[in-house]
């Protein structure tokens, strides 16, 4: 049972979308966009990877998450394990078109444009993936969440897997993503939007 009333909780996601509405603007200006945060949006979309190097920029990111937690920050207990059992890959053709974005855990699933698609849909898929999108990936997927969750889950308190919810898998996730905002994780403007 959620302690609000419906009214409540509008009231907080105005104030919420309000606040991430303002953030936008300010990356969206210092990109020279102005208060039009929809043009700077469309720009960082057009910011992809080289062909070929999408499943490294993943890779890098996920690293990058992993020091920033740990040596950087000291936020979480990482066992070494845990920071090196994961697998990297790109997601086949015929599932891109149901999974455009990536997917993890366990496993770190990467998407982008394949020679099987439309022009469009490549465009599409390079536009979702691009290179500031992804930065904000390996740690929502690998770690600090999913797959450390997942991974600690099979081996700590397993019976708290009664518990296995979308609120607790992605509420975990919103938390690190508010958690890295705080420590100022995204450092350019690009990757603030």
């Amino acid at each position: 049972m959620i302690p609000y009333p419906p009214e409540e909780l509008l009231s907080i996601g105005q104030s919420e979308y309000a606040w991430c509405e303002e953030e936008m603007i300010k990356a969206s200006t210092e990109l020279g966009y102005g208060r039009d945060w929809h043009r700077a949006l469309e720009f960082v979309k057009t910011l992809r990877a080289e062909q070929g190097q999408q499943a490294q920029l993943v890779h890098d990111g996920v690293l990058e998450a992993i020091e920033f937690v740990t040596k950087q920050h000291d936020l979480v207990t990482v066992p070494p394990l845990a920071a090196k059992a994961w697998k990297m890959d790109m997601v086949s053709p015929s599932p891109e078109f149901q999974s455009a974005a990536f997917v993890g855990g366990e496993k770190m699933v990467a998407a982008y444009s394949t020679v099987h698609m439309s022009h469009e849909s490549k465009l599409a898929s390079m536009r979702t993936n691009n290179i500031h999108f992804s930065h904000s990936t390996g740690f929502h997927e690998v770690i600090p969440d999913h797959h450390l969750q997942l991974y600690m889950n099979v081996r700590h308190r397993t019976y708290r897997a009664l518990f296995y919810t979308p609120f607790w898998i992605e509420g975990g996730a919103m938390h690190w993503e508010m958690l890295f905002w705080d420590k100022k994780f995204p450092t350019t403007p690009e990757d603030k939007i």
